[in-house]
Protein backbone atom coordinates (compact mmCIF):
# COMPACT_ATOMS: atom_id res chain seq x y z
CA UNK A 1 0.00 0.00 0.00
CA UNK A 2 1.27 3.36 -0.94
CA UNK A 3 1.95 5.93 1.80
CA UNK A 4 1.82 9.70 1.06
CA UNK A 5 3.73 10.54 3.88
CA UNK A 6 7.05 8.67 2.71
CA UNK A 7 6.14 10.56 -1.36
CA UNK A 8 9.78 12.30 -0.79
CA UNK A 9 11.78 9.69 0.34
CA UNK A 10 9.90 7.17 -2.34
CA UNK A 11 11.95 6.15 -5.60
CA UNK A 12 8.64 7.81 -7.44
CA UNK A 13 10.08 11.17 -6.29
CA UNK A 14 13.82 10.56 -6.03
CA UNK A 15 14.26 9.27 -9.22
CA UNK A 16 12.88 11.77 -11.44
CA UNK A 17 14.63 14.30 -9.14
CA UNK A 18 17.92 12.66 -9.54
CA UNK A 19 17.61 12.84 -13.45
CA UNK A 20 16.37 16.64 -13.35
CA UNK A 21 19.72 17.53 -11.05
CA UNK A 22 21.84 15.65 -13.50
CA UNK A 23 20.00 17.13 -16.51
CA UNK A 24 20.08 20.49 -14.94
CA UNK A 25 23.62 20.56 -13.56
CA UNK A 26 24.83 19.60 -17.40
CA UNK A 27 23.01 22.41 -18.98
CA UNK A 28 24.38 24.72 -16.02
CA UNK A 29 28.25 23.75 -17.01
CA UNK A 30 27.27 23.50 -20.98
CA UNK A 31 26.00 27.67 -20.54
CA UNK A 32 28.86 28.56 -18.34
CA UNK A 33 31.28 27.18 -20.86
CA UNK A 34 29.84 28.66 -23.58
CA UNK A 35 29.33 32.08 -21.50
CA UNK A 36 32.98 32.35 -21.30
CA UNK A 37 33.61 31.60 -24.46
CA UNK A 38 31.69 33.83 -26.70
CA UNK A 39 32.85 37.50 -27.14
CA UNK A 40 29.23 39.28 -26.63
CA UNK A 41 27.88 40.71 -23.34
CA UNK A 42 27.76 37.76 -20.72
CA UNK A 43 24.34 36.62 -19.27
CA UNK A 44 25.78 34.93 -16.02
CA UNK A 45 21.98 36.01 -14.27
CA UNK A 46 20.39 32.37 -15.11
CA UNK A 47 23.56 30.26 -14.48
CA UNK A 48 22.96 32.02 -10.95
CA UNK A 49 19.43 30.78 -10.53
CA UNK A 50 20.43 27.45 -12.08
CA UNK A 51 23.39 26.90 -9.53
CA UNK A 52 21.14 27.59 -6.61
CA UNK A 53 18.29 25.89 -7.78
CA UNK A 54 20.87 22.84 -7.13
CA UNK A 55 22.00 23.72 -3.75
CA UNK A 56 18.80 23.65 -2.69
CA UNK A 57 18.43 20.31 -3.92
CA UNK A 58 21.78 18.84 -2.44
CA UNK A 59 20.19 20.67 0.99
CA UNK A 60 16.89 18.59 0.67
CA UNK A 61 18.75 15.27 0.15
CA UNK A 62 21.28 16.17 2.88
CA UNK A 63 18.19 16.92 5.38
CA UNK A 64 16.25 13.85 3.59
CA UNK A 65 19.44 11.55 5.17
CA UNK A 66 21.07 13.16 7.58
CA UNK A 67 17.82 15.28 9.50
CA UNK A 68 17.15 13.83 13.56
CA UNK A 69 14.49 14.60 15.74
CA UNK A 70 13.95 14.10 19.32
CA UNK A 71 10.62 14.40 21.90
CA UNK A 72 11.08 15.31 25.52
CA UNK A 73 8.73 16.40 27.97
CA UNK A 74 9.24 18.54 30.53
CA UNK A 75 7.52 19.92 33.99
CA UNK A 76 8.51 22.94 35.52
CA UNK A 77 12.00 22.49 37.20
CA UNK A 78 12.97 19.53 35.08
CA UNK A 79 15.78 19.40 32.56
CA UNK A 80 16.68 17.59 29.70
CA UNK A 81 20.47 17.06 27.87
CA UNK A 82 20.71 17.83 24.34
CA UNK A 83 22.53 15.84 21.87
CA UNK A 84 24.63 19.18 21.63
CA UNK A 85 25.87 18.42 24.99
CA UNK A 86 24.24 21.66 26.71
CA UNK A 87 21.54 21.38 29.00
CA UNK A 88 18.22 23.17 28.92
CA UNK A 89 16.17 23.40 32.67
CA UNK A 90 11.81 24.83 32.36
CA UNK A 91 11.56 27.27 34.81
CA UNK A 92 7.84 27.96 33.61
CA UNK A 93 5.49 27.15 30.77
CA UNK A 94 2.01 28.55 30.47
CA UNK A 95 -0.69 28.12 27.95
CA UNK A 96 -3.83 29.52 26.76
CA UNK A 97 -6.77 28.85 25.37
CA UNK A 98 -9.48 30.48 23.37
CA UNK A 99 -12.88 30.57 24.65
CA UNK A 100 -13.97 27.10 22.88
CA UNK A 101 -11.49 25.37 24.47
CA UNK A 102 -8.77 25.35 21.24
CA UNK A 103 -5.18 25.93 22.10
CA UNK A 104 -4.03 29.52 22.01
CA UNK A 105 -0.65 29.34 22.69
CA UNK A 106 2.45 27.65 24.75
CA UNK A 107 5.24 29.39 25.86
CA UNK A 108 7.96 27.47 27.44
CA UNK A 109 10.45 29.45 29.41
CA UNK A 110 13.84 27.86 29.58
CA UNK A 111 17.55 28.73 30.76
CA UNK A 112 20.43 26.57 28.94
CA UNK A 113 23.36 25.74 30.62
CA UNK A 114 26.82 24.72 29.02
CA UNK A 115 29.31 22.72 31.28
CA UNK A 116 26.98 23.81 34.64
CA UNK A 117 26.72 27.62 33.61
CA UNK A 118 23.49 29.36 32.39
CA UNK A 119 24.74 30.76 28.75
CA UNK A 120 20.97 31.97 28.24
CA UNK A 121 17.60 32.19 29.27
CA UNK A 122 14.36 32.25 26.51
CA UNK A 123 11.05 31.31 26.12
CA UNK A 124 10.15 28.62 23.10
CA UNK A 125 7.09 29.35 21.67
CA UNK A 126 5.13 27.66 18.79
CA UNK A 127 6.61 28.78 15.15
CA UNK A 128 9.25 30.47 17.42
CA UNK A 129 11.82 27.70 17.90
CA UNK A 130 15.43 28.40 20.49
CA UNK A 131 18.39 27.94 18.67
CA UNK A 132 21.42 25.83 20.27
CA UNK A 133 24.50 25.07 18.73
CA UNK A 134 23.00 23.56 15.52
CA UNK A 135 19.48 22.50 17.33
CA UNK A 136 16.38 23.73 16.90
CA UNK A 137 14.04 23.21 19.84
CA UNK A 138 10.40 23.65 19.00
CA UNK A 139 7.52 24.12 20.84
CA UNK A 140 5.33 20.93 20.25
CA UNK A 141 2.98 20.01 22.52
CA UNK A 142 1.71 19.52 26.21
CA UNK A 143 0.31 17.25 28.61
CA UNK A 144 -1.31 17.31 32.20
CA UNK A 145 0.35 14.02 33.60
CA UNK A 146 -0.71 12.13 36.26
CA UNK A 147 2.14 12.18 39.62
CA UNK A 148 1.85 9.84 42.15
CA UNK A 149 3.16 10.58 45.26
CA UNK A 150 4.38 8.23 48.39
CA UNK A 151 5.39 9.13 52.36
CA UNK A 152 7.74 7.17 53.97
CA UNK A 153 8.14 6.81 57.90
CA UNK A 154 9.73 10.22 57.81
CA UNK A 155 6.71 11.89 56.21
CA UNK A 156 9.21 12.89 53.30
CA UNK A 157 7.41 12.56 50.07
CA UNK A 158 8.73 11.05 47.06
CA UNK A 159 7.22 11.35 43.62
CA UNK A 160 6.78 9.24 40.52
CA UNK A 161 5.77 9.93 37.29
CA UNK A 162 3.22 7.57 35.35
CA UNK A 163 5.32 5.16 33.75
CA UNK A 164 8.00 5.13 36.20
CA UNK A 165 9.59 2.89 38.06
CA UNK A 166 10.56 3.06 42.06
CA UNK A 167 11.87 0.65 44.09
CA UNK A 168 11.31 -0.67 47.81
CA UNK A 169 13.13 -2.98 49.42
CA UNK A 170 13.75 -6.02 46.72
CA UNK A 171 10.90 -5.21 44.88
CA UNK A 172 10.45 -3.19 42.17
CA UNK A 173 6.95 -0.78 41.07
CA UNK A 174 5.54 1.13 38.60
CA UNK A 175 3.06 4.09 38.82
CA UNK A 176 0.52 2.34 36.13
CA UNK A 177 -2.22 4.74 36.04
CA UNK A 178 -5.84 5.87 38.01
CA UNK A 179 -9.66 4.70 37.48
CA UNK A 180 -12.30 7.10 37.89
CA UNK A 181 -13.83 7.22 41.93
CA UNK A 182 -16.89 4.90 43.12
CA UNK A 183 -19.25 7.79 41.34
CA UNK A 184 -17.41 7.67 38.14
CA UNK A 185 -17.41 11.88 38.52
CA UNK A 186 -13.44 11.93 37.87
CA UNK A 187 -12.79 14.15 35.53
CA UNK A 188 -10.45 13.96 32.76
CA UNK A 189 -6.75 15.53 33.57
CA UNK A 190 -7.02 18.75 31.39
CA UNK A 191 -10.39 19.28 33.27
CA UNK A 192 -8.77 19.23 36.64
CA UNK A 193 -6.77 22.32 38.31
CA UNK A 194 -3.13 21.28 37.86
CA UNK A 195 -1.89 20.23 41.19
CA UNK A 196 -5.16 19.41 42.78
CA UNK A 197 -5.02 15.46 44.29
CA UNK A 198 -7.85 12.91 43.24
CA UNK A 199 -10.40 12.17 45.83
CA UNK A 200 -10.25 9.08 48.48
CA UNK A 201 -12.14 7.15 46.81
CA UNK A 202 -9.84 7.09 43.33
CA UNK A 203 -8.28 3.59 42.79
CA UNK A 204 -4.42 3.94 41.95
CA UNK A 205 -2.71 1.27 39.51
CA UNK A 206 0.68 0.08 40.50
CA UNK A 207 2.47 -2.58 38.37
CA UNK A 208 4.66 -4.99 40.84
CA UNK A 209 7.41 -6.96 39.76
CA UNK A 210 9.98 -9.06 41.04
CA UNK A 211 13.77 -8.65 41.52
CA UNK A 212 14.50 -8.85 37.68
CA UNK A 213 11.67 -6.73 37.12
CA UNK A 214 9.19 -9.45 35.76
CA UNK A 215 5.50 -8.47 36.08
CA UNK A 216 4.28 -9.95 39.16
CA UNK A 217 1.14 -8.81 40.11
CA UNK A 218 -1.55 -5.60 39.61
CA UNK A 219 -2.33 -3.81 43.08
CA UNK A 220 -4.93 -1.75 43.10
CA UNK A 221 -4.62 0.94 45.91
CA UNK A 222 -6.04 4.19 47.32
CA UNK A 223 -4.94 6.75 49.26
CA UNK A 224 -3.64 6.42 52.91
CA UNK A 225 -3.14 2.84 51.75
CA UNK A 226 0.07 1.28 52.52
CA UNK A 227 2.87 -0.58 50.66
CA UNK A 228 6.32 -2.10 52.02
CA UNK A 229 6.23 0.99 54.85
CA UNK A 230 5.18 3.77 52.46
CA UNK A 231 1.81 5.57 52.52
CA UNK A 232 -0.06 6.20 49.26
CA UNK A 233 -0.25 10.06 49.79
CA UNK A 234 -2.22 10.81 46.39
CA UNK A 235 -1.98 11.67 42.98
CA UNK A 236 -1.50 15.34 41.70
CA UNK A 237 -1.72 15.95 38.08
CA UNK A 238 1.41 17.94 36.68
CA UNK A 239 1.54 20.19 33.70
CA UNK A 240 4.33 19.08 31.55
CA UNK A 241 5.50 20.80 28.03
CA UNK A 242 6.58 18.97 24.87
CA UNK A 243 9.89 19.58 22.93
CA UNK A 244 10.73 18.77 19.74
CA UNK A 245 14.28 18.93 18.61
CA UNK A 246 15.62 18.83 15.49
CA UNK A 247 19.13 18.84 14.04
CA UNK A 248 19.39 19.22 10.36
CA UNK A 249 22.55 20.15 8.86
CA UNK A 250 21.20 21.64 5.33
CA UNK A 251 20.00 24.89 7.06
CA UNK A 252 23.55 26.48 5.64
CA UNK A 253 22.98 25.09 2.08
CA UNK A 254 19.39 26.76 1.36
CA UNK A 255 20.34 29.94 2.58
CA UNK A 256 23.49 30.39 0.35
CA UNK A 257 21.20 28.56 -2.66
CA UNK A 258 18.24 31.03 -1.87
CA UNK A 259 20.42 33.81 -1.76
CA UNK A 260 22.65 32.89 -5.04
CA UNK A 261 19.04 32.51 -6.89
CA UNK A 262 18.63 36.07 -5.42
CA UNK A 263 21.46 37.28 -6.86
CA UNK A 264 20.51 35.46 -10.08
CA UNK A 265 16.74 37.32 -10.81
CA UNK A 266 18.55 40.74 -9.42
CA UNK A 267 21.47 40.77 -12.09
CA UNK A 268 19.11 39.01 -14.83
CA UNK A 269 16.63 41.91 -14.19
CA UNK A 270 19.35 44.74 -14.43
CA UNK A 271 20.91 43.14 -17.42
CA UNK A 272 17.42 43.05 -19.27
CA UNK A 273 16.97 46.12 -17.66
CA UNK A 274 19.95 47.71 -19.36
CA UNK A 275 19.53 46.35 -22.78
CA UNK A 276 15.96 48.22 -23.07
CA UNK A 277 17.26 51.66 -22.41
CA UNK A 278 18.79 53.90 -25.05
Amino acid sequence: MFRFHRFFSSALFLAPSALFFLNLSVCAADRIVKQAKRGAPKRYGPDFIHIGVLLLMVGGLVSLSGRQEWHVRLAEGQSALLPSSHRILLTSFKRSSYPDGRPREYISRVQVFKEGSIEKTEEIRVNRPLRVNGLKIYQDSYAVTPTLFLLDESQTEHYIRQGEYFRIEETFFSFFGITPDEEGLLSTPEDRRVGQDLADSTVILIQEYDGEENPVSMRLVSPSDRINGYTIGGVLFTEQTGLRIVQDRSFALVLVGFVIIGCGLALTFIQKHGDEMP
